[in-house]
């Protein structure tokens, strides 16, 4: 109930397009990580980047 009323007033969740561009951006105005420079992955919760999953791939069978 209290949900609804405040959803008259306000939105309760940040549109697609928010949520493509990044939540920091839209939202707060500054990038959340200007000073990371990589190339990782977000599996599980866990960020990995891509000199972990190559050796984690066996070489006679690569990745695509």
């Amino acid at each position: 109930v209290i949900l609804k009323l405040i959803s008259l007033v306000c939105e309760l969740r940040a549109s697609v397009d928010q949520e493509e561009t990044g939540l920091d951006l839209t939202l707060h105005g500054e990038q959340a990580y200007p000073d990371f420079v990589g190339s990782g992955l977000v599996l599980g919760g866990l960020a990995v980047h891509k000199h972990s999953l190559a050796s984690a791939v066996p070489s006679g069978n690569p990745a695509k």
